[in-house]
């Protein structure tokens, strides 16, 4: 068991100090949108005057999206790390 927590960890450690590749922005785009879209929708959910129309859930989610989506282009290691736990929540793991 230590061995293979020594192992991911030296994995971990080295996908984090390696240079960003197009395809890690790419993907923390993607994953930065969909958990994007849930803190906004959860976001509304909580803060807004309840009831109110499904439109503003989806306004509220997909400028979350938008946000995330460009952070997680901007800083894609910290996004992808921030928004594992609501892409696993939204696929079902």
């Amino acid at each position: 068991m230590y061995t293979y927590l020594k192992t991911a960890f030296s994995d971990w450690r080295t996908w984090w100090k390696a240079p960003t590749t197009k395809e890690d922005r790419r993907i923390a785009a993607i994953c930065g949108a969909i958990s994007g879209f849930c803190i906004g929708f959860l976001v509304r959910l909580f803060v807004g005057a309840l009831p109110a129309p499904w439109v503003e859930f989806v306004i509220w989610g997909a400028g979350g999206a938008v946000v995330f989506a460009s952070l997680g282009y901007a800083m894609p290691k910290p996004i992808l790390l921030m928004s594992a736990p609501f892409v696993m929540m939204i696929d079902g793991a």
